[in-house]
């Protein structure tokens, strides 16, 4: 703006919005344009068209209603709207007013700036009332605001003492969990060694059994060969019996004692392999047995938690006949 709208002003302006028709002096083409602001010295006006200051122009203006628009005035300044494009802004000084109209015009500004008094102080109220409610919202906001900071701490040290305490379970259980897994391993390992234990068990158990029954079938046999041998012995003992007394003559006694001795001798040699047989099988039995003990056992050992793991084994063979010892034979010989 120029220096004359910068200079004090003389008398008060109110705002304006109506539209204005409006012609250069001595000029018929008639334009259109808005006024902005007024007061009894002059108007701002919002004009399409570009007013010159050097041109010197004084404008005239139409009444509008209420008859308080002075019908002359001269440019002061002019410029190009900020905002608006092809739209310019002309200051106006209100040339020689008639007194009658300049009294409209100074009691339309009157009752605006009373309007205006009155809004502001009604803008003013509202304030002071809204700044009231406003502070006593804050307050309440305010109280609000450290009545749930206050319950959002005690709830964050609850939740807080909460979670040290659940972690703490967690930690505990999950010792226990890992405990209770290496206790429940160490069990299941035991149980597959037990299992593969009672598999090994069962097994050379089946094959003593075997071997039990291969030589409670050998001592079987050696027993029918043992009782043919008794027989033997007694045939030949009844055989013996009625050459006695009935020998001749020594060549008769020596031929009849070479016969004897040769069959006692084949006799004595049965006698022998049979014993041998039958130690053979002793000595398998004994180590069949002592196999059987020590699967029994505890690896050798016959007491396990202070108690005897080896029951009592019967034989199967208890009832089989044993042959003698030692076979007796008398022979009287006559010399």
């Amino acid at each position: 703006m120029n220096s004359h709208s910068t200079e004090a002003r003389r008398s008060p302006r109110v705002k304006e919005q109506f539209p204005v028709s409006w012609q250069i002096k001595d000029d018929n083409m008639k334009r259109s344009g808005r006024i902005l602001n007024i007061s009894d010295n002059g108007l701002l006006l919002e004009a399409n068209a570009y007013l010159s200051k050097t041109e010197n122009c004084v404008l005239a203006f139409e009444q509008v209603m209420g008859g308080f628009l002075p019908s002359m005035g001269r440019l002061v300044w002019s410029k190009k709207h900020h905002l608006k494009p092809n739209v310019y802004l002309a200051g106006i000084e209100f040339v020689e007013p008639a007194q009658e109209i300049l009294g409209r015009l100074r009691d339309r500004i009157r009752e605006k700036i009373l309007t205006m008094s009155n809004a502001e102080k009604t803008k003013n109220m509202v304030g002071a009332v809204g700044t009231v409610i406003l502070a006593v919202l804050l307050s309440f906001i305010l109280i609000q605001y450290f009545m749930i900071q206050g319950n959002y701490e005690a709830s964050t040290r609850i939740l807080l003492a909460s979670s040290t305490r659940q972690a703490s379970m967690t930690k505990t259980i999950s010792n226990q969990l890992q405990e209770a897994r290496a206790v429940l391993a160490q069990a299941q390992a035991q149980l597959e060694q037990i299992r593969i234990e009672k598999a090994s068990l069962e097994s050379q158990l089946q094959t003593a059994n075997a071997s039990i029954e291969s030589l409670t079938a050998g001592i079987e046999g050696l027993t029918q060969k043992n009782t043919r041998l008794l027989a033997e012995v007694a045939a030949l003992e009844e055989r013996l019996k009625p050459f006695e007394g009935q020998v001749t003559s020594l060549e008769d006694a020596l031929i009849w004692k070479r016969q004897v001795k040769d069959r006692l001798y084949n006799i004595k040699r049965g006698i022998h392999d049979v014993k041998k047989e039958l130690q053979q099988i002793r000595i398998v039995r004994q180590k069949e047995m002592d196999q059987m003990l020590l699967a029994q056992g505890n690896q050798g050992y016959f007491i396990r938690n202070a108690q005897p793991v080896i029951k009592s084994f019967h034989k199967k063979t208890d009832n089989i006949t044993q042959p003698e010892k030692r076979v007796k034979i008398s022979v009287d010989l006559v010399e």
